[in-house]
């Protein structure tokens, strides 16, 4: 087929995607955007040709409808040039692509062909690449038998280049082109929202069946789409169309049919095309890490690494984990690197996040898992207490707590459509959104960086899109939402949470009352505390509480743990840790209060907030109580962490006195 008629077959083509519907057909929303994809993608530098095809959707999901401007930088866009506009129809437009390295020499690589439709844009990569150059024909027979004057097996080409017909299609199978992408980001994502999906017909013989329409429909979540609906088959059988993502994660397939009327010209049926295939399907994962689902948490957070006399103990060690989301909440499918840094210990600094390997994303899906361990710096930076702290002389608790952060690159937190009403899938001047510095280590928890706290050194944007490379100095927020789209980039997210130090029991260990008295056949509920010396609570491997009785209660009384505090083997902190989004104000920088997203913004983009952590209600040490009846046989002591409790029972006065004794 000419280039001509291929052009006019795929612009016909195009006109088919939303055939015989109406304004009352109901569809899935689209978020508002623009696609573009061609097919194939590769060319030669020989002036051959393809189609540019772009789809665009507005903000209520609707076919987008205008001009799209084109602009490559090299070669040929429609009529010549390197630019070219061309009218949506049903939200979609072609427009003629086609790149000539005796026209111009930049006809090689890569070629970048930019689209734009009102605020959106996309962009294409073609790869250009040298033409073969036959040799010329001396005239004489190609060797090897030839009928003369016929021409070869049906569906070759001859000398001429004259293609002779297959026979009536009698197969449609999926075609494994190397073109085509496993996965897909999401709309508006960064990555590749696109990709070639490709079928071939054979006719009975399994000769290739060239000029075959071959018709396609997409399925799948968010409102994928395939561009064009309908393409023709080349010389070797193959038709081509491109699959689009949507807005949301799953899997997508395309399904290809020929009319029966082609199969059979004798059949006039409208009913389901007896010719159909489906491609194997194709993974829409979420792409771009969000500073919104950006989780960081350590499986145990309170390691014994000051039990000895030495401390740290280096034979400790714990997950931690962060688990990658997009703004949507759908788990990131393609694996990311994470970066970790921590005040004290160490750990293994760069991991990948788990991919998508399945059609579904796993539990495992945009998990990235490093080990903590306590063998490295020591010890953590020394702060000043807050107030309801536990203090004792100069200790506090959060002197033992270790900072830990984790780094990816993906886009800062917003609200869709606060501000602005517009839910769009996208970050729009006006919504509110949580800015953020470079990442770096709040040693002293005040929620601001100091003077030699460690910190990332990276590349970040101005409001205006100029570039601040690595200054050796560190950059607190831009005062704008920085992320893929809109003209701005990708920028450091991080999270941080903590891991706890704790040593062996000490002064804080307590009963309440110190004395009580058993009846004689009697028992007794007493409350105990028991902590280190900074007022932190027992880690689960250096504190296996019990008690026990001295023999001076000479086998006439027992004692047991009636009440644990739960904390001792759970996640628990001994105080209350809230990581709050809060309102600056645009002028002075200042916070004025919680982030309230439903207030009014204009679309100045400096209605923003930050993130900042808070530490309250501080309990010291683990909570238990001991019951005493001085009926039953004694215990014995278990070892250093053994709750002690000694006493004399008085038969004469009817109970026994006892009182605390922590070794």
């Amino acid at each position: 087929m000419s280039r001509k008629l291929w052009a006019g077959a795929l612009a016909s083509a195009m006109a088919l995607i939303c055939a015989g519907c109406s304004s009352d057909t109901p569809t899935q929303p689209l978020t508002a955007g623009l696609n573009m994809g061609s097919s194939p993608s590769k060319i030669t530098d020989d002036g051959a040709s393809i189609l540019l095809a772009v789809s665009a959707v507005d903000t209520q999901g609707k076919p987008g409808t205008g001009d799209v401007t084109f602009q490559a930088t090299a070669g040929e866009l429609g009529q010549g040039g390197k630019d070219a506009t061309a009218t949506l129809t049903n939200g979609s437009a072609t427009v003629e692509y086609r790149c000539d390295v005796a026209v111009d020499s930049a006809c090689t690589g890569t070629v970048t062909v930019t689209s734009a439709w009102n605020s959106q844009s996309a962009t294409h990569f073609i790869t250009v690449s040298a033409a073969q150059v036959s040799a010329p024909d001396s005239g004489a027979p190609d060797a090897g038998p030839q009928d003369a004057g016929s021409p070869t097996d049906a569906g070759s080409p001859t000398d001429a280049g004259v293609v002779v017909p297959a026979g009536p299609p009698a197969a449609l199978t999926y075609f494994e082109n190397p073109n085509t992408q496993p996965a897909l980001g999401l709309h508006s994502s960064g990555r590749d929202v696109s990709t070639v999906i490709s079928f071939k017909v054979t006719d009975a013989q399994g000769v290739a069946a060239a000029e075959i329409p071959v018709d396609f429909s997409a399925s799948g979540p968010g409102a994928v789409s395939v561009i064009p609906a309908q393409a023709m088959t080349g010389p070797d059988g193959i038709a081509t169309s491109v699959l689009y993502s949507g807005d949301q994660v799953g899997i997508a397939a395309v399904t290809a049919s020929i009319a029966d009327a082609l199969v059979d010209p004798n059949v006039t049926s409208t009913s389901s095309p007896k010719l159909l295939a489906a491609s194997p399907g194709t993974s829409i994962v979420g792409a771009t890490p969000s500073a919104k689902g950006f989780v960081v948490e350590c499986d145990q957070i309170n390691l014994a690494a000051n039990a000895t006399v030495t401390p740290p103990r280096k034979d400790l060690s714990t997950d931690c984990i962060a688990k990658l989301a997009d703004a949507q909440g759908n788990p990131v499918g393609v694996p990311t690197q994470v970066d970790w840094l921590a005040e004290a210990g160490s750990m293994n600094q760069v991991v990948l996040s788990q991919g998508q390997t399945d059609f579904a994303p796993s539990a495992s899906t945009g998990v990235a898992t490093t080990t903590f361990s306590t063998a490295g710096a020591y010890p953590p930076v020394d702060v000043s207490a807050m107030p309801g702290e536990y203090i004792n002389g100069a200790l506090n608790q959060r002197d033992m707590l270790v900072t830990v952060i984790a780094i990816t690159q993906g886009e800062e937190q917003y609200w869709d459509g606060s501000g602005t009403g517009t839910v769009d899938g996208k970050y729009e001047p006006g919504e509110w959104f949580v800015d953020m510095g470079e990442p770096f280590i709040d040693e002293n928890d005040n929620n601001q960086w100091d003077p030699g706290e460690p910190f990332t050194d990276t590349t970040w944007y101005q409001c205006d899109g100029t570039a601040v490379t690595p200054n050796g100095q560190y950059d607190g927020p831009n005062g704008c939402w920085d992320g893929p789209g809109n003209g701005r980039h990708p920028t450091q997210i991080w999270r941080a949470t903590h891991v706890l130090y704790s040593g062996i029991p000490s002064g804080l260990a307590t009963f309440l009352p110190a004395n009580a008295v058993v009846p004689e056949q009697g028992s007794a509920l007493v409350d105990f505390v028991i902590g280190d010396s900074y007022g932190n609570p027992m880690a689960p491997d250096s504190a296996a509480l019990s008690v026990a009785l001295s023999s001076d209660f000479g086998g006439k009384a027992s004692a047991k743990i009636s009440f644990s505090d739960p904390s001792l083997n759970t996640r628990y902190y001994p105080f209350q840790l809230s990581d709050d989004a809060l309102e600056l104000d645009s002028n002075t920088g200042t916070v004025v209060g919680s982030c309230d997203p439903l207030k009014t913004t204009s679309t100045d983009g400096k209605f923003r907030c930050i993130r900042q952590s808070t530490f309250s209600n501080f309990v010291a040490g683990n909570l238990g109580t001991v019951e005493l009846d001085n009926s039953n046989s004694t215990g014995s002591s278990l070892g250093i962490t053994t709750v002690h409790v000694t006493g004399k029972i008085d038969e004469g006065a009817g109970g026994a006195i006892f009182s605390a004794d922590f070794q």
